[in-house]
């Protein structure tokens, strides 16, 4: 006979367990009854995960995830442990997330920042974001996360580092005694970084190309709009290649566009060398 299969979906409410660590301590009665000398000895007990602290690594990993993973304020982790009557200030939270940060987070961090600058060719870029409450600073002050990666491998790394502003030292300091190619947008902080080899990105060039095309009258003919035409449809196959090249393993990426997209990447470069003046003009006007 065949059997029918039911299924219902079940949650099983997160609980507070308390691990109690009982270390015995041991002296030698005799001893003291001769007035020998009398060490006292205690067995072994696992360490906490801070030091002073009753935190469980599993708990660690619950406030930060809620934190960064869940964008949870801390006033409202602190209010949901009350309701399973651990009661937990704002600070004590707060505590643990930047310890744990400290003490486990920035070794961990270093160690990926000394592999990514194994890589032969890193992302970079940065961004605004608004840092409220910040010592010394209003809040309406602009902020810099900076961004390095190296997405060409097999397991890519994303590394983030904050600035208070876009000053080319911070890009200089991040990426110092690297060597390989840096691959970034057409911001000039990016020059103090040393012995370096910088390219640029395809995503800001063609959009200079479809900014020049909208700065052409839309009354004028469409050869008085050619040249950003042909660059942009160049563009476009670019990225179609560059989509197919991203569906190759990883080891075979760079031999799969040595031979598919050289000849379209050098043809569009001798495209617009001789395009350059005609361009550079536009550019000028518009």
């Amino acid at each position: 006979m065949k059997k029918t299969v039911r299924k219902e979906v079940e949650i099983i409410p997160a609980k507070v367990v308390v691990h109690e660590h009982i270390t015995q301590h041991y002296v030698c009665r005799e001893c003291e009854k001769k007035e020998l000398h009398t060490p006292i000895l205690q067995a072994e007990s696992p360490k906490p995960l801070l030091a002073g602290s009753f935190l469980y690594p599993s708990m660690a990993a619950y406030v930060i995830d809620r934190k960064f993973e869940n964008r949870d304020p801390v006033y409202k982790i602190s209010s949901d442990f009350k309701s399973h009557a651990l009661n937990l200030s704002d600070q004590t939270i707060s505590n643990w997330i930047l310890r744990t940060s400290e003490v486990y987070g920035r070794p961990l961090y270093e160690r990926m920042w000394d592999h990514l600058l194994k890589s032969d060719y890193i992302n970079a870029d940065e961004t605004t974001v608004q840092v409220l409450n910040e010592e010394g600073r209003k809040a309406q002050t602009k902020s810099y996360m900076w961004v390095f990666c190296d997405n060409h491998t097999a397991k890519p790394l994303v590394l983030f580092k904050y600035a208070a502003s876009r000053n080319g030292d911070v890009a200089k300091k991040a990426l110092e005694n690297y060597k390989g190619i840096v691959q970034c947008d057409g911001y000039d902080g990016y020059n103090k970084v040393n012995g370096i080899i910088r390219t640029g990105c395809f995503t800001h060039m063609r959009r200079k190309f479809h900014e020049a095309l909208k700065a052409v009258d839309p009354k004028l003919p469409k050869e008085a709009s050619a040249s950003e035409r042909e660059a942009l449809k160049r563009c476009n196959r670019l990225f179609e290649l560059d989509r197919k090249a991203k569906e190759q393993p990883v080891e075979k990426r760079l031999q799969w566009k040595e031979a598919f997209v050289r000849e379209d990447m050098e043809d569009f470069s001798g495209s617009c060398k001789k395009r350059e003046k005609i361009l550079r003009w536009k550019a000028n006007c518009s």
